[in-house]
C-alpha cells in the first residue's frame, strides 16, 4: 500500500507558480530603469531566479525549446542585477561590522559609493534591452507547457524530491568543511530546492516557507561573508592591516555562530533536513511518483500518447504471462531434481544435451531424441526409464538450465516490470524526430537525470531497450552493446523484444490484453489471443515482432487466434410482455 505524505494543516497561500513570476519580471523591469532602491533591486533578482530556476527543473521533463529560451533572455539582466546586488550588500555590512573611524570601511564605502551608478546604468542599459516581446511570448507559451506537471501532483513531488536530493548530498560535503565553496554550492542548491517547492508544491510551501527562508537567510550571510572576505584581503595595504585583522575576526565570529545555528536547525532527527524529506515520496509511493514523473515527459514528447498506452499495456500483460510459465517451468525443473548433480557435473553433461535439445529444427529434434533415447534415458515419447545417470541428470539439468535462465533474467525479477513499463511510455519520447529515432532516443533519456528510486544501471538498460524496441536487432559482434555483459545483454533482448511483441500486437489490430492466455508445451510457448485475425500479412508481421524475444527463450512463441467470449447483457422484457404477464398473473 502507498505510503502517504502529510502536511500540516495551515492557512493555504497564494499560489505563486511561473506564470506569476514571468509577469512580476516585466512589472519590475520598467521600475528598475528609474530607481536602484536594494529592495527592488533584490526583488526583480530574486524574481528571475525563480523563473529561470522552474525552468531547469521543467526542462528535466519537457524537452520543448521555449524553457532553455526563457533562461536565455533573462540571463544577462540577472547577471547585471548581480553586480549591483552585490555591492550593495557588502556595503550593508561594512557599515554593520566596521567600527566608526576605521579607514578601511571608508576606503571599501567610498569605492563602492564612486562605483554605484556605472553600476546601475549598466543594469538600466540591460533592462531596456529586455526584449519583452520574446518574454511575453514565451510566458503564453510556458503556460500551456507547465500544466504538464500540475502543482502538487505526484509528478511535481517527484522533481521536489530530486531537487531535495542534490541539495541534501551539497549540505552533507558542507558539514566535512568550513570552505566558502562548498557552503556557497549548498545555498544555491537550496534555492533550488525552495523555489521549486514553492512553484510546483504550494500546499508544502505554506509549510515550509517561514524555515526555508531562515536556512536560505543564513547561507547567503555565510556567502556574503565570504565575499566580504576576499574583498578585504583585496583591498588590504600595509596602513590598514590591524584594522583590517580587526574586521576579519568580526567576519569569522558571525560566520561561525551562523554555521552553528544553521547545523542546529539541520542536524538530527527533528532537523529540518529530515522533516522536509518525510513529508516527501517514500517507499511504494516513490516509486508511483518516479513513474509519474517518466508519464510526465511521454507526454511532453510523444504525438501519439494513446497509442503510446496501448502498447505499455500489451507488453506488461506479455510480461505478467511469461512470468507466470517461468515460474511453473523453475518449479517442473526442482520437482525433477536437476540440482541434486554436482556443479561440475552439471556444467559438464548439460552443456551438450541443452544445445540439442533447444536445436530449432525436427530433424535436429529427432537427432536429440535418437541420442538420448539411445542411451536409455527416455524413449520416442519423451518418457522412460533412466538408465544412464549421468544423461539423465544431463537431460534434467538442460531443462532446469533454460527455465531457470527464463526466471532468473528477466521474469522474476519484480524491478524489470517498472523499467519495462517505464520503456513502453517512453519509446516513442525524443527531443526531435530524426532518421536514427532510436538512438536519438536513447541519447535523449541518457541526458536526463536518473529518477529517484532507481540506480544508473537500470536507467541505462532502460535507455537501451528504448534503443531496440524496433529496427535491427542488436548485435553480440561490434559496438556499445558488445561491450556490455553476458547478464545485461539478456536482459536487453529479453525486455525489447516483448516491447517489440507488443507494438507488433497493437499493428496486428489487438487493442487491449484482456483474455490474453499462455501455455508451454514440450515445444513452444503458446500465447492465444481474442480477436487476433489470421492473414499473411499478420502473420509475416508478427514473426518479425516475436523474433528477438523467441531468440531470448530458446523456445518457439506460437501466437494463436483464440474465441472471443461473447459478451451477454440481459435486456429488460418488453413492456407488452410484462403487461399481459401482469394480467394472466391476477387471474
Amino acid at each position: 500500500m502507498a505510503d502517504v505524505t502529510t502536511i500540516p494543516s495551515r492557512a493555504r497561500s497564494e499560489h505563486r507558480g511561473l506564470i506569476f513570476w514571468m509577469n512580476r519580471v516585466l512589472k519590475q523591469a520598467k521600475e528598475i530603469r528609474s530607481s536602484s532602491e536594494p529592495d527592488l533591486v533584490h526583488d526583480l533578482r530574486v524574481a528571475i531566479r525563480r523563473c529561470r530556476s522552474l525552468a531547469a527543473v521543467m526542462a528535466e521533463v519537457d524537452p520543448d525549446p521555449a524553457w532553455p529560451e526563457m533562461r536565455k533572455v533573462g540571463h544577462k539582466l540577472f547577471r547585471k542585477l548581480g553586480d549591483l546586488r552585490d555591492g550593495q550588500v557588502l556595503d550593508e555590512w561594512i557599515a554593520k561590522l566596521g567600527p566608526e573611524g576605521n579607514p578601511l570601511r571608508e576606503q571599501l564605502h567610498d569605492s563602492f559609493k564612486a562605483e554605484e551608478p556605472k553600476l546601475h546604468d549598466a543594469v538600466v542599459r540591460v533592462a531596456e534591452r529586455f526584449d519583452e516581446k520574446s518574454w511575453k511570448r514565451l510566458a503564453r507559451r510556458l503556460r500551456q507547457r507547465s500544466s504538464l506537471v500540475p502543482a502538487g501532483s505526484l509528478a511535481a513531488e517527484c522533481l521536489a524530491l530530486e531537487r531535495f536530493q542534490e541539495a541534501k548530498e551539497l549540505h552533507a560535503c558542507a558539514l566535512r568543511t568550513e570552505r566558502s565553496k562548498t557552503w556557497h554550492a549548498l545555498r544555491i542548491g537550496l534555492k533550488r530546492f525552495r523555489y521549486t517547492v514553492e512553484g510546483l508544491l504550494p500546499e508544502h510551501y505554506a509549510a515550509w516557507h517561514k524555515n526555508l527562508k531562515r536556512v536560505q537567510d543564513l547561507l547567503g550571510d555565510i556567502h556574503d561573508l565570504d565575499v566580504l572576505t576576499e574583498t578585504i584581503k583585496d583591498a588590504e595595504t600595509a596602513d590598514t592591516h590591524a584594522f583590517s585583522k580587526v574586521l576579519k575576526e568580526k567576519i569569522q565570529k558571525e560566520r561561525h555562530e551562523r554555521i552553528q545555528t544553521y547545523r542546529h536547525l539541520t542536524l538530527g532527527k527533528t532537523g529540518l533536513w529530515n522533516e522536509w524529506r518525510l513529508a516527501l515520496p517514500h517507499n511504494d509511493r516513490l516509486e508511483a511518483a518516479a513513474m509519474a514523473r517518466l508519464r510526465a515527459t511521454a507526454r511532453a514528447s510523444d504525438p501519439h500518447p494513446r497509442r503510446t498506452a496501448q502498447v505499455a499495456r500489451l507488453a506488461l500483460r506479455v510480461f505478467d504471462l511469461l512470468r507466470r510459465v517461468a515460474m511453473k517451468a523453475t518449479s517442473r525443473a526442482n520437482a525433477f531434481g536437476a540440482t541434486d548433480m554436482p556443479r561440475s557435473a552439471r556444467i559438464a553433461h548439460a552443456a551438450p544435451m541443452a544445445k540439442l535439445a533447444h536445436a530449432g529444427t525436427a530433424a535436429k529434434r529427432a537427432h536429440f531424441t535418437k541420442v538420448v533415447g539411445a542411451s536409455g534415458a527416455v524413449g520416442m515419447s519423451g518418457v522412460g526409464k533412466v538408465c544412464d545417470p549421468r544423461v539423465g541428470y544431463a537431460v534434467r539439468a538442460a531443462d532446469a538450465a533454460a527455465a531457470a535462465k527464463m526466471a532468473k533474467i528477466v521474469f522474476s525479477e519484480p524491478k524489470n516490470r517498472v523499467i519495462l513499463e517505464a520503456a513502453a511510455r517512453l519509446h516513442e519520447a525524443t527531443p526531435k524526430q530524426t532518421k536514427k529515432h532510436q538512438k536519438a532516443a536513447r541519447q535523449f533519456l541518457l541526458s536526463l537525470p536518473v529518477p529517484p528510486g532507481w540506480t544508473r544501471d537500470q536507467w541505462e538498460l532502460l535507455a537501451w531497450i528504448v534503443r531496440y524496441h524496433r529496427g535491427s536487432e542488436p548485435k553480440t559482434s561490434s559496438g556499445a552493446f558488445s561491450r556490455l555483459t553476458e547478464e545485461q545483454q539478456h536482459n536487453i533482448c529479453a525486455l525489447a523484444g516483448v516491447l517489440r511483441l507488443a507494438r507488433a500486437l497493437r499493428k496486428a489490430g489487438i487493442q487491449s490484453p484482456t483474455g490474453f492466455r499462455m501455455e508451454e508445451t514440450a515445444e513452444a510457448i503458446i500465447l492465444h489471443l481474442p480477436g487476433l485475425t489470421d492473414s499473411e500479412e499478420i502473420a509475416a508481421r508478427l514473426a518479425a515482432g516475436k523474433h528477438l524475444l523467441e531468440t531470448e527463450l530458446q523456445k518457439p512463441l506460437l501466437v494463436k487466434p483464440a474465441p472471443q467470449s461473447p459478451n451477454l447483457v440481459t435486456l429488460p422484457a418488453k413492456q407488452e410482455e410484462l403487461t399481459q404477464f401482469s394480467v394472466a398473473a391476477s387471474d
